[in-house]
């Protein structure tokens, strides 16, 4: 059942009330957390940016960035080596080391994520809070990390949402405004759609919210019904996808057939000129 009935709501649960749920759902693990004191803490899958990409990232642009260059002496070639190497060993080292967590306050009612290092918060988002809250969710999207599109080729419509790499699946909230944020970031691990389909029906239930959870192929969008009162709308982008599949289609002729045309026009001009001497 996607949708929340309305008419079940319950909007007046104490903390303790909420925590009963919370760990109810913590036996049954299917939010992949812990509670400790007032704070829940379920861990994030699909984090970006995070900071053994961003050594990843320099490791690979080192050694690439040696190999470019000509006449490397030898102290030079090995301090380019060894940037490249230690580079990939902290990334190493910090993704092992860096956990990310979705918390919940159950006292102060609030959302927000942090980066650990051996359970030291390294670095918090904004906090979202329960009372800026009207609408909870499950958004999918098929674009990548660095906010591309990513290949139509990768998205195939088959099974569940966990069978699709191109897409990925998020906790989201509508907020009184008519806007949706992220409680979670976009996460295309394995399970990702079960375990934020389950969060998303866990704080539905403790916080008294209706909810709506994308199915493969869909999206959340806002709708107005008037006098600035908003909730959330399912909305297919299987249009746009298809969209994408026909642009690089014809990219793909446009390309061929460009490279086609210019290498007849070499091949003539080199016969005629041959033939003319």
């Amino acid at each position: 059942m996607n949708e929340m009935d309305s008419s079940s709501l319950n909007t007046n649960k104490s903390p303790n009330e909420i925590k009963k749920i919370i760990n109810d759902a913590l036996v049954k693990n299917e939010i992949r957390g812990y509670l400790h004191n007032n704070l829940l803490y379920m861990q994030l899958f699909g984090k970006n940016n995070s900071l053994d990409k961003i050594f990843l990232g320099i490791g690979i642009a080192v050694i690439v960035l040696g190999t470019q260059i000509n006449e490397l002496q030898f102290m030079q070639g090995v301090i380019i080596l060894t940037i490249g190497i230690g580079s990939f060993a902290i990334s190493s080292i910090l993704r092992n080391l860096l956990k990310y967590y979705l918390v919940y306050d159950t006292n102060r009612e609030v959302f927000y994520t942090i980066t650990n290092i051996k359970n030291k918060t390294f670095s918090k988002s904004n906090e979202i809070h329960r009372r800026d809250i009207i609408q909870l969710g499950v958004n999918t999207t098929f674009k990548d990390d660095n906010n591309n599109r990513a290949a139509y080729e990768a998205v195939h419509f088959k099974g569940s949402l966990k069978d699709n790499p191109g897409i990925r699946t998020f906790f989201v909230a509508l907020k009184s405004n008519g806007q949706i944020v992220n409680i979670s970031d976009p996460d295309g691990s394995k399970n990702s759609e079960v375990i934020t389909a389950a969060r998303c029906k866990l704080f539905a239930e403790c916080l008294g919210l209706d909810y709506l959870i994308c199915e493969k192929g869909e999206s959340l969008s806002v709708v107005n019904e008037g006098k600035q009162k908003f909730k959330l709308s399912k909305s297919s982008f299987a249009k746009d996808l298809e969209k994408v599949k026909n642009a690089t289609k014809y990219l793909i002729i446009f390309v061929i057939a460009f490279f086609t045309i210019m290498l007849i026009l070499v091949f003539s001009l080199v016969y005629f000129t041959v033939g003319s001497n």
